[in-house]
C-alpha cells in the first residue's frame, strides 16, 4: 500500500515543487516547512492514536481511522 501511494502521490508533489521553483524566492525555506509541518502533524497523529487506543475500546479505534482517512482525503482533493 506504501510503496503504490507514493507513486500515486509523485506527480501532485513533483507540481507542488515546480509551481514553487516558478515563484523565485524563498523555495528552500518553503521546502523545509512544509516537510516539517508534514512530519510532525504524523508524529502528532501517531501519539494521538496511541493515547487514544489506551482509554477507547479497540473496535472504535477502526472507526476513528475511517473518520481520519476520509478526512485526508478530504485534505488532498482540496490542495489539488
Amino acid at each position: 500500500h506504501n510503496v503504490v501511494k507514493i507513486f500515486t502521490q509523485t506527480p501532485f508533489t513533483a507540481i507542488m515543487y515546480d509551481m514553487s521553483a516558478g515563484q523565485g524566492s524563498l523555495v528552500d525555506e518553503y521546502t523545509v516547512l512544509r516537510e516539517m509541518a508534514n512530519h510532525l502533524g504524523r508524529a502528532a497523529s501517531l501519539m494521538a492514536v496511541a493515547l487514544l487506543t489506551l482509554v477507547i475500546p479497540l473496535g472504535w479505534t477502526f472507526m476513528i481511522a475511517v473518520a481520519a482517512s476520509l478526512a485526508l482525503n478530504m485534505v488532498y482533493k482540496a490542495q489539488q
